[in-house]
């Protein structure tokens, strides 16, 4: 499939050529095409650093070339991404006041990614990460992540399901079941 390449190779060139690719972009066949790739560069990989640029979640999982697994919840142009990792805009993201990305590092960071999967007939990805806690006993979150426009909003779920938190604070209901 070629056109995942394009977004998932390049994506740093012109900021604005790159939104206006995005924008038309996000539709559920080829959002389907980009988790698919997407998937197999991920899959096994750690969450080094978690990061908010704007109304995008950035996680390092120390891909080659610096890339960073982009989440956009702009409303305008939600996507779903590897970008090559802009050092400033990864580092502004470190507000502490910010209380879902301070419980996305406390749940994700030093967690394995094991799956990656999109709802067959929405747009929706799930993104399931194992960690452990100080007893050495398996813990699981799932990072829910819904690209559907105005409706766009992230989901951080623990492992009996429940939403621990929720990137829109306008939308805090539970996440669309799968």
């Amino acid at each position: 499939i070629e056109r995942p390449l394009l977004l998932v190779s390049n994506v740093s060139a012109s900021a604005s050529r790159d939104r206006q690719l995005l924008r038309t972009s996000m539709e559920n066949p080829y959002l389907a095409a980009v988790v698919r790739e997407v998937r197999d560069q991920i899959l096994g990989r750690t969450v080094a650093r978690v990061s908010l640029a704007g109304s995008a979640i950035l996680l390092d999982l120390r891909l080659p070339r610096d890339r960073v697994l982009r989440i956009s919840l702009d409303r305008a142009s939600p996507a779903f991404y590897l970008s090559e990792a802009d050092r400033e805009r990864f580092n502004s993201g470190l507000r502490a006041g910010d209380g879902f990305i301070s419980l996305l590092r406390k749940h994700l960071l030093g967690a394995r990614l094991v799956s990656l999967d999109k709802d067959p007939l929405d747009r929706i990805v799930r993104i399931l990460f194992e960690s452990f806690d100080a007893a050495g006993n398996t813990q699981q979150s799932i990072l829910v992540v819904s690209l559907t426009g105005r409706s766009a909003n992230a989901w951080l779920v623990d492992s009996a399901g429940a939403v621990v938190d929720s990137f829109s604070e306008a939308v805090r209901d539970a996440p669309p079941v799968a």
